[in-house]
């Protein structure tokens, strides 16, 4: 009787917010549009489309070690796929373009505006979001300050006092000062902490949480109009810990917490066509374990030269060498390398790079991605041979044809630490442990845009080593329509694995912009077992949240 009524409760749910979303269709198609004088008459409701809020800390960087905002996507209720980066084609609705015409014609009238934008909802099953951003991006010393919390109550037909529960809160900001036209200084900082159930897996601990305390401070110094110099430090400290149901033996890991400290230097030289860079940095770890035998302290220490050159404003040739300073580790000192070449047409983009890649194990990163395997172990250097190649090939501005492959293989027997899901700890969560990898991984993707309806298709296929848990191969395919006056959308996503087989991961979306500064917004994720309640497994045992279905308002001043 309990399922039955949760089943017809979600039902009941998904069809009122249907409702409401398709009575706001049909009065928005027949409604005229109210002019807002706040406003200039040049800034028409077609050029208005609101934002996506974001609180990541988007960096410039390129490997997990140098990810030191975390990233907590997988608490999300979203269909989370390889293909989430694909880009989409311009149908006239771009959202930083629209943004940006808002921006600067308001600037006119104020040199310092400062804007919010936020979403705010919630669903089933016991989904709340509340995500709210302040900025000011014009002038010179612009800031942004975001607040986020998310909860998610039950995972199907879970409950979440049953330990099928996740919850995530942080507060981030970003702010620039601008000293004088050569000198700028630029400062990032986030406090995130996090909670998840252990879905009654463990007969010690009831859920695990993560506190993290994060910031970068970044000095840049123009010397002329070809030398530049920045020094960079970052800071960061990481805390994973349980809730405990009885008293715990010495022996079953709990933590750990992780504190790093990373300077760093570049002097940059730009004449012409021609780029070269020097960079050098030191990285202090300290890792205090619920083990005493896995406390370290760890030391990492870089230098490398990055050179560039733009060949006849059609081919740029890149490479770069340096040296690779680790301890602990099995070779301790590495030469990373790379050379490669750079396409940039409107009717190719293509990136072909080749070498060596060498960094220190990011403990941090990975506790982030994987929140159900504990990851005590010390931290070591990392090296591997690498191959990527990556092709965009858009064609009469309604199609674009993605291409990329991925090599990677352990080199000199620094190997890497990756889950191990046939291992399960005392405390229910899963080992982890170093491994000798080789990787293939193939991307290809078609999109392409007609008038009102875009589609894409594609495929991913992991051909060697992975880890336990990704589909060897699976296919995404979305379809979308969005409305000639550009206020609404629907889109409607697909998943499937092509090895296994398993249930299709079928998610819809839709959202209507009922005035200038609210949009709102129905999700339905995982429809299948939205409906029939079952579990989606992520990690070994463990399962994801299943279905839900949420509605959002986003809104902008």
């Amino acid at each position: 009787m309990k399922k039955i009524k949760q089943h017809l409760y979600k039902i009941s749910f998904t069809f009122l917010v249907f409702c409401l979303m398709s009575n706001a269709y049909v009065a928005g198609e027949d409604s005229v549009a109210i002019s807002d004088d706040t406003l200039d008459s040049a800034i028409t409701d077609d050029q208005i489309a609101l934002p996506d809020v974001s609180t990541e800390l988007k960096l410039d960087r390129q490997n997990i070690e140098d990810a030191a905002i975390p990233d907590f996507t997988q608490f999300l209720p979203q269909t989370d796929t390889a293909f989430s980066g694909l880009p989409v084609l311009s149908d006239g609705t771009d959202e930083k373009i629209a943004l940006e015409a808002i921006v600067q014609e308001s600037n006119n009238n104020d040199n310092s505006p400062i804007y919010l934008e936020g979403i705010i909802g919630g669903g089933y099953p016991g989904i709340f979001i509340g995500n709210f951003n302040v900025s000011q991006t014009i002038g010179d010393n612009p800031f942004s300050l975001s607040f986020l919390h998310e909860a998610i109550n039950g995972y199907g037909s879970h409950n979440a006092s049953e330990g099928y529960n996740n919850s995530e809160t942080s507060l981030s900001g970003v702010k620039t000062f601008t000293l004088s036209d050569k000198l700028a200084i630029n400062g990032t900082a986030l406090y995130n902490t996090s909670t998840w159930g252990l879905q009654s897996k463990s007969s010690y601990f009831y859920n695990m949480s993560r506190q993290y305390i994060g910031g970068t401070g970044t000095m840049s110094y123009q010397i002329n109009d070809v030398v530049q110099l920045q020094t960079t430090l970052d800071a960061s400290y990481d805390n994973r810990f349980a809730g405990f149901t009885v008293e715990v033996p010495d022996t079953v890991l709990t933590g750990p917490n992780l504190f790093t400290v990373a300077p760093k230097l570049n002097a940059s030289i730009e004449k012409g066509n021609f780029l070269i860079d020097f960079s050098g940095s030191y990285k202090f770890a300290s890792m205090d374990s619920s083990v005493d035998s896995n406390d370290d302290i760890m030391h990492h220490a870089d230098i490398n030269a990055d050179v560039s050159y733009l060949f006849n404003d059609l081919f740029t040739l890149v490479g770069g060498v340096g040296g690779s300073f680790t301890d602990p580790a099995i070779s301790s000192v590495v030469v990373p390398f790379y050379i490669g070449g750079i396409i940039e047409k409107p009717f190719l983009t293509l990136t072909a790079k080749g070498g060596l890649h060498s960094t220190q194990t990011d403990i941090a990163a990975l506790q982030e991605l994987y929140p159900y395997v504990q990851f005590e172990k010390v931290p070591t250097e990392e090296s591997k041979w690498f191959g990527l190649l990556d092709a965009q090939i858009p064609f009469m501005q309604k199609y674009v044809t993605i291409i990329n492959v991925e090599f990677n293989k352990t080199a000199f027997g620094n190997e890497t630490l990756w889950p191990d899901y046939t291992t399960q700890n005392a405390s229910g969560l899963y080992d982890s442990a170093y491994y000798d990898v080789t990787e293939l991984i193939t991307k290809m993707a078609f999109s392409a845009q007609f008038n009102k309806i875009g589609s894409t298709i594609g495929w991913e296929g992991n051909w060697l080593d992975k880890i336990e848990g990704t589909n060897t191969h699976e296919v995404y395919t979305d379809i979308s329509y969005t409305t000639a006056d550009k206020k609404g959308s629907l889109q409607l996503e697909l998943v499937q694995s092509i090895i296994s087989f398993e249930v299709p991961q079928i998610s819809f979306s839709s959202f209507y912009q009922f005035a200038k500064p609210f949009q709102l917004e129905l999700s339905l994720e995982d429809i299948v077992y939205l409906f029939t309640g079952d579990d989606r497994l992520i990690a070994g045992e463990y399962c994801d949240q299943g279905g839900s279905v949420s509605l959002k308002m986003k809104l902008f001043f």
